[in-house]
């Protein structure tokens, strides 16, 4: 039984904790991969952890490395891979059984700038990376590189509505269910991650609560018009037959008013009574941001607020810890009062 920590002066621990019940731990690792100044690294001869990127190399300023805390920890499922990510935005992977370490070159897929908001490893084995500008990378631990997903996507292709949303995401978590798929949280929202499948378009409407209203609304619309539709043509073939009659015994129909003549008029919208209705609904949807065609990736729910926590305990079973908002409401300030006084 191992535990991994990391302390203030930037060091990651491996701890055994096998003989915790006799209060017996014992320090059987340290990685240093993130003491990146000159002193430290001359301090660090010693270390298990080699570092393969110097402070000269790094170009760090001064004030970065008096300010540079490790804020960011995950450790893979099968125990072999350690992930940590310190203020600078620099991401170590490492072998907490030896003294193995990478460097997260998240450059080489569209890293821009911020801090990392969030790490942890999926059901592959792959380092899942979120920044405070809620930017995703997907980073494949065997091979040291980005996977072919975070190449092709993670650059420019991020839905808007999860790239720009207020708040950075908090966490990021794994369903024991679901392959390929994680799931990430923030304060307002919960957002399914399919990492087999494209994006899709970046300014679909990932809110899977917002996209059925539409989706109802829109089918709403569609089939109303249909109706009106229908029944113009029924009044159109109803009328020709009794021209088509009229004409037969020779009685003259052209300036008698129809009864659906004047519901024909009323319409303000011309009805095409050829209308392929289910290419009218999917165009409809396009429109309003909802693109059949593509797949729906990154499935948001902001039926949670608040959110302070949010873990899988089994398959298909999560928990949500919201913030009451009372609780909010509490720590606002108090109401500004002002007295008036009426001559």
């Amino acid at each position: 039984k191992f535990l991994v920590m990391a302390t203030a002066d930037a060091f990651v621990v491996v701890v055994d904790v096998s003989r915790y019940a006799t209060d017996d731990f014992k320090v059987v690792r340290r990685h240093c991969g993130h003491r990146t100044t000159a002193a430290e690294v001359e301090a660090d001869a010693g270390c298990d952890d080699v570092p393969t990127h110097v402070a000269d190399v790094r170009a760090l300023p001064e004030a970065d490395v008096q300010t540079r805390s490790i804020v960011r920890l995950a450790v893979s499922p099968d125990g072999r891979h350690v992930a940590t990510a310190d203020t600078n935005a620099l991401v170590i992977v490492a072998n907490p059984a030896g003294a193995r370490s990478s460097v997260v070159h998240l450059s080489q897929c569209g890293y821009r700038d911020g801090g990392i908001a969030a790490l942890a490893f999926d059901d592959a084995g792959n380092l899942v990376v979120t920044t405070v500008a809620n930017q995703v990378f997907v980073w494949d631990v065997r091979r040291a590189a980005p996977t072919p997903w975070s190449l092709r996507h993670s650059r420019k292709n991020i839905p808007r509505g999860f790239a720009v949303n207020g708040d950075c995401v908090a966490a990021i978590i794994t369903n024991p269910a679901e392959r390929g798929v994680v799931y990430a949280w923030a304060a307002n929202h919960i957002t399914r991650i399919d990492l087999t499948a494209p994006p899709g378009p970046r300014r679909a409407v990932l809110n899977i609560h917002k996209r059925r209203h539409i989706e109802a609304e829109v089918l709403r619309q569609v089939q109303q018009e249909k109706e009106q539709a229908d029944r113009r043509l029924e009044r159109q073939n109803s009328k020709r037959k009794r021209q088509e009659a009229a004409a037969a015994a020779g009685t003259d129909t052209e300036n008698k008013p129809d009864a659906g003549d004047a519901d024909d008029a009323a319409d303000d919208r011309e009805l095409d009574l050829n209308t392929d209705w289910t290419s009218t609904y999917v165009a409809r949807l396009r429109e309003a941001g909802i693109n059949v065609d593509e797949p729906h990736n990154f499935r948001m729910t902001q039926r949670y607020q608040n959110l302070m926590h949010a873990s899988f305990v089994d398959h298909n079973t999560m928990v949500v810890v919201e913030r009451p908002w009372t609780d909010v409401a509490a720590s606002l300030p108090l109401a500004f009062e002002r007295h008036r006084y009426i001559s």
